[in-house]
């Protein structure tokens, strides 16, 4: 959906701006992300990965964060 696509997009534009040393590799996004609870909480829940680099250390992690919505 273009809600995602704009998030994507924003995140990109952020990191571009205030961190210019970090290479974001991909960013994901899980509705319905299931982190343990019930399925009818589970519809209220987003997850959002980013996939990124530290350039000057050449150091790869991942970055998950959760959101209830």
């Amino acid at each position: 959906p273009a809600t995602l696509s704009d998030i994507d997009n924003r995140i990109r534009s952020q990191v571009k701006r205030y961190l210019p040393y970090i290479k974001i590799s991909s960013i994901s996004f899980n509705e319905n992300a299931n982190v343990g609870t019930s399925d009818s909480l589970s519809d209220n829940l987003l997850s959002i990965r980013i996939d990124y680099d530290i350039v000057p250390l050449e150091i790869g992690a991942v970055l998950t964060i959760p959101i209830s919505v």
